[in-house]
């Protein structure tokens, strides 16, 4: 029942009386006051009494802006508890315009120290909803017809009482940097603990795209290649965007052959690095949508094409980022990666977190090729979040990817891969009139012998046993003294690699690891040389 629009109705909040016209209360109908007055009307229409006034035992002061609003103005809230004063009352008096005003304008929320109001359609993009705030303080982000789940707000004697939204625990000034991210504008990141603070707290925030633009990353066009590359660090992989990019059918070499070594690590000749530097070095197609889905290709291709797909890369897209995926140019730092050239091929070996990181990342390329594993993966996002037992309980290695053996193979490509051993640039060995490991070695053995001359033959006899070390006797561990860049064994502190599918030689396939840029050490010197003083 529309109320007569010149009518006067009292309605006393409080300890304040107001007075709304009938068509200021119709401006926002049906609602609380429209159904009390209108039964009037019909009650005096029957012979009954005067309009009675309306008592309402809430605060006047709030509903001076709810008048405002029934007068034809627009109201605004100031703040986080201005907001949930006007949000509640309009709920208890059933106003749906003022509730879907509400409930489309900005979030009023107290982030640390400071008040923050956040336009809703900030968190439209990609992988930034659902989110905190729309999962911790669904009550603001509800629909407007089911505000209070659970409760009938018709039969509420007054509604629940609703706490201003706060997340007390979190930067306010990083929140903000966050802000002008989604909003579009760039934010410097001054150095690596700056990235960090703006990564932990997009991720406590549950803003996965967001999270995504923020990882360190590089994206260039490799002209050499023809093809675009994404070097992104091991732990910021995500399954989602691994996708394997076979090469094209023109292609006749099964790619680089793995195990181009150093001088006196019993590696491949010199005319497999060489045959190894040229495929590897081979202009690679941009990857088609079919090739980069491993969906796709499950669904046009038969099972026998899917059980040995053929060689190719390992492609990387940043969830909710990248449109297109690049060629993947991993990073594996923390001095993790420990190379062995004593065997032909070289192989790695890794250690802690980056061995399991390294097997789920080989499982889940084995999956997207859809090729059988030889034992249960571990998934990325259960290693990310560091999942209930999920590295107590299950034994993985890249033995259980189904494209590796234990220790996964190693291309190092001569004049391709920049590499550097004890701080001195590698230049390769065993050809192009560079010494050996072992010339090198018993050269600067002489050396010492002469420096020492003067201690006599016991004081040379412990020079050359304090400097030649065997690599057999020390396990292994890169302990090599003079032998230096002849070293058998390289322990990487940081690495980039491509990832290479290739054909094993047994029917099957194989991923290596083609390197990029390589700093490594020896023995301890050079890594204690590294070393810098807390004071």
């Amino acid at each position: 029942m529309a109320l007569p629009a010149g009518k006067v109705f009292p309605i006393q909040i409080g300890s304040e009386l107001f007075r709304l016209s009938g068509a200021s209360i119709s401006s926002d109908a049906p609602s609380y006051f429209s159904d009390f007055f209108g039964e009037q009307l019909r009650s005096t229409e029957d012979g009954g009494v005067s309009i009675k006034t309306l008592y309402i035992d809430r605060d006047p002061i709030t509903f001076k802006d709810i008048s405002l609003h029934l007068q034809g103005y627009h109201v605004q809230p100031r703040d986080g508890e201005h907001f949930v004063k006007l949000f509640a009352d309009a709920q208890f008096y059933s106003l749906p315009r003022l509730i879907n005003q509400l409930f489309t304008s900005s979030i009023f929320i107290q982030i640390g120290d400071r008040h923050f109001q956040v336009p809703r359609d900030i968190f439209n993009a990609p992988g930034d909803n659902p989110n905190y705030f729309s999962l911790g303080f669904a009550v603001f982000f509800s629909t407007p017809n089911e505000v209070f789940p659970g409760l009938d707000h018709r039969g509420l004697l007054r509604p629940p009482s609703i706490v201003p939204p706060a997340v007390l625990n979190r930067s306010s000034d990083v929140f903000a940097e966050l802000l002008k991210i989604l909003q579009g504008y760039p934010v410097d990141i001054r150095n690596d603990a700056h990235r960090a603070a703006l990564l932990r707290d997009a991720r406590y925030f549950h803003l996965k795209g967001l999270e995504q633009k923020l990882i360190p990353h590089h994206i260039s066009y490799n002209n050499i290649l023809n093809q675009s590359e994404i070097i992104i660090r091991l732990e910021d992989i995500r399954q989602s965007g691994i996708s394997f990019s076979p090469d094209a059918p023109t292609t006749t070499s099964a790619g680089p052959t793995a195990g181009a070594s150093p001088a006196g690590g019993g590696g491949s000749s010199s005319s497999a690095s060489v045959s190894a530097s040229a495929s590897a070095s081979r202009p690679s197609p941009a990857p088609s949508s079919t090739a980069s889905n491993p969906a796709a290709t499950t669904a046009t291709a038969g099972p026998s094409t899917t059980i040995n797909p053929g060689p190719g890369w390992i492609h990387y897209a940043r969830p909710y980022v990248d449109e297109t995926p690049h060629q993947l140019v991993l990073e594996i730092g923390s001095e993790a990666t420990r190379v062995d050239f004593s065997v032909a091929p070289a192989r790695a070996s890794f250690a802690g977190k980056t061995h399991d990181r390294v097997s789920a990342l080989l499982g889940v390329v084995a999956s997207k090729m859809n090729l059988p594993a030889t034992g249960q993966p571990l998934g990325l996002m259960m290693l990310q979040s560091g999942g209930v037992g999920g590295l107590a309980t299950q034994a993985v290695s890249p033995g259980t990817s189904g494209l590796s053996e234990e220790r996964v193979k190693v291309v190092l490509e001569e004049g391709v891969a920049d590499v550097r051993v004890d701080g001195r640039v590698w230049e390769g060995g065993g050809g192009g009139g560079e010494r050996t490991a072992a010339e090198k070695g018993e050269a600067e053995v002489e050396e010492f012998e002469a420096i020492f001359e003067f201690e006599g033959r016991e004081g040379r006899g412990r020079a050359r046993k304090r400097r030649k070390v065997d690599v057999e006797e020390e396990g292994g561990m890169g302990m090599v003294g003079m032998e230096g860049e002849g070293s058998k064994t390289w322990i990487v502190k940081n690495g980039h690699w491509r990832l290479r599918a290739q054909h094993d030689g047994k029917g099957g396939m194989e991923v290596v690891l083609v390197a990029v840029k390589i700093d490594a050490y020896t023995s301890e010197k050079p890594r204690n040389a590294q070393r810098i003083f807390l004071g």
